[in-house]
């Protein structure tokens, strides 16, 4: 029998085996450990032969033309013959390969992903719920699920073998719609019934210190993080801005700073929601600084270093609360500046002098005294 002859015979024999064993796989039989090392031996030799056989026939060809001393001929179809059935082979088994893995997902689908994705979806929403509670779960199923999906979605768009490439939002599609939509769902209906409790047994503090973020980097698909956090704030924020507004009071009422801050830095990175912090900022700050002013307006009046002295220590004040709780942030800085203003230019000194200039003559005065000293 010619050469060729036998090694097709020995490759239809090889693949025949190979088909036997991945069948066995896909039916979920019972396969021992060193039937499964032998059809892994099988389809590695036979790639790593069909690797070395289009090696040494080019090398072969390269040979030829040394020995013989003469220069490429691609008329030369003694030499040619071989290459271009490898090549041409090559090629087609390339094209062919996109088939089968297209064909292979879609089986994929219809036999496995379509019957059973509700109920995995819905066993992963199930485990992220317990560990919302506190309960401890093996992450790694949710994780290889979510890979699934996302590697599902990106292979239907695919317009190379094996898959290469950027995952678009086109082949984000499946993820999005049999994972990240129930997903938003469920964290909806969870911290909505969360938020009830929370707001009846816990400060509000304590409630909007309750974050989500981790758990996409843990193992969600990041383009799920924008929409998660668009939802957290229409439930902790724009949904409890009554209940917020009030607990702000409280919190400046007992002048808890830190968690005040805190509760103004969240609530700052939703669009609009700042003006009426703000409102409660200076109307918690500036009664504070009047009544400062009313315990010396019986002498400040004709005192203006009592006055001026008084003055800044109030503003050094309300400035180290912006330094030391709030980072100088620009919106608490402005509110302060506002208030500042206003203490300044309207109090009982200048309701008594019926004069609004009356801050200025007295800043003035204190301004002379200490060019006065600084003369002596």
């Amino acid at each position: 029998m010619p050469y060729t002859d036998r090694n097709i015979n020995s490759n239809d024999i090889l693949i025949r085996k190979i088909l036997e064993g991945v069948e066995h796989i896909y039916r979920t039989k019972e396969m021992q450990p060193i039937s499964y090392m032998d059809l892994h031996n099988m389809v590695y030799n036979y790639c790593q032969n069909t690797n070395t056989q289009s090696q040494s026939f080019r090398s072969a060809i390269s040979r030829r033309r040394t020995q013989t001393n003469r220069p490429y001929d691609p008329h030369d179809i003694n030499n040619l013959v071989y290459e271009e059935l490898y090549t041409k082979l090559k090629d087609y088994l390339k094209t062919y390969l996109e088939e089968i893995i297209k064909m292979a997902i879609e089986i994929w689908k219809l036999v496995f992903f379509q019957p059973l994705q509700s109920q995995v979806t819905l066993t992963c929403l199930q485990l992220i719920n317990a560990e919302r509670q506190n309960e401890t779960i093996d992450a790694r199923f949710i994780r290889a699920a979510v890979q699934s999906y996302v590697e599902l979605g990106f292979c239907e768009n695919f317009s190379v073998p094996y898959c290469i490439g950027e995952i678009t939002s086109s082949g984000l599609k499946i993820y999005k719609d049999y994972f990240e939509v129930p997903f938003l769902q469920y964290t909806e209906e969870f911290y909505r019934r969360e938020a009830a409790y929370l707001l009846v047994h816990n400060s509000m503090s304590e409630y909007l210190k309750k974050e989500e973020m981790c758990r996409v980097e843990s193992y969600l698909h990041s383009s799920t993080l924008a929409p998660l956090i668009e939802k957290l704030e229409q439930i902790f924020i724009l949904d409890q801005l009554e209940a917020i507004y009030t607990e702000a009071k409280t919190l400046l009422y007992d002048e808890n700073y830190s968690d005040f801050a805190f509760l103004f830095k969240l609530v700052s990175r939703v669009p609009n929601t700042i003006v009426e912090l703000k409102k409660i900022i200076e109307e918690n700050f500036r009664p504070k600084a009047i009544k400062f002013i009313e315990r010396i307006s019986a002498t400040a009046i004709d005192a203006p270093t009592e006055y001026v002295k008084l003055v800044l220590k109030i503003h050094n004040e309300f400035f180290k609360v912006a330094q030391n709780f709030f980072n100088n942030d620009e919106h608490f800085i402005a509110v302060v500046d506002k208030i500042c203003r206003n203490f300044i230019n309207n109090n009982v000194l200048t309701e008594a002098a019926d004069n609004a200039r009356k801050p200025a003559e007295l800043l003035a005065r204190y301004c002379d005294i200490l060019l006065r000293k600084g003369f002596v």
